[in-house]
């Protein structure tokens, strides 16, 4: 792995009040923003089954798509514990395209990383984040 995944195509942003994240990013031109109410998200997070809701915008800069998050509900989830990390929000991950999910798969594993998070995303494979 020694270019990690190839380039960047998504910056993921998660945030405590995603109306005024995404008046910040639309200040700055970038938008429109398509936003979607998620409701029960079905992963494993920590080992335990979750259901989890959140609100969740799309845009695009140039090539590269901006999300921003704000976890809503009662589930356990991978965003609500990066708020609690950081009040104000931030970048909170990054999203590849790959070729070949399994294999990338298990080139991370086999570089000794750990997974934490596995989640479908609409109709999509599964994937580890």
């Amino acid at each position: 792995m020694s270019k990690l995944f190839g380039p960047v195509v998504q910056q993921g942003y998660v945030v405590p009040d995603i109306e005024a994240a995404i008046e910040h990013w639309l200040a700055r031109g970038i938008g429109p923003f398509f936003i979607a109410d998620i409701k029960g998200m079905s992963g494993v997070y920590d080992g335990e089954q979750i259901f989890a809701d959140m609100r969740a915008g799309f845009a695009y800069c140039g090539d590269q798509q901006i999300e921003v998050i704000t976890p809503k509900g009662t589930s356990p989830s991978i965003y609500k514990d990066y708020l609690q990390s950081n009040p104000n929000g931030g970048l909170q991950h990054l999203a590849y395209w790959v070729d070949d999910i399994d294999k990338t798969l298990s080139e991370v594993a086999l570089a000794g990383h750990e997974f934490k998070v596995w989640q479908r995303y609409g109709e999509a494979p599964e994937y580890k984040a």
